[in-house]
C-alpha cells in the first residue's frame, strides 16, 4: 500500500510530522473530537471538517503538540 510505505518513511525519519488518520468526513459545526493513537481501537468512524481544522490550528500554534505521532480523530 502506498500510504503505508509513506507512513513508514515518515516514522523512520528525523522529520517533525503529525499523521492524521481520518474516517468519514462530514459537514457540521461540531468541533469536539477524541484522539486515538496508532494501535488503539478507534472510538468512532466519522469526524467533521471543523474538528480537523481545530486540531490543525492547535498544532500550528503549538508545533510540539502531537509531534511525531500518528493520530486518529473521531467525533464525540
Amino acid at each position: 500500500m502506498p500510504n503505508t510505505k509513506a507512513v513508514n518513511i515518515l516514522e523512520g525519519s528525523e522529520l517533525d510530522y503529525t499523521i492524521f488518520r481520518l474516517g468519514f468526513l462530514r459537514d457540521g459545526d461540531e468541533d469536539d473530537y477524541v484522539i486515538t493513537h496508532n494501535g488503539e481501537t478507534p472510538k468512532g468512524y466519522y469526524t467533521t471538517f471543523q474538528s480537523v481544522l481545530k486540531i490543525a490550528l492547535e498544532i500550528i500554534e503549538n508545533p510540539e503538540l502531537h509531534s511525531r505521532q500518528n493520530i486518529r480523530l473521531h467525533a464525540i
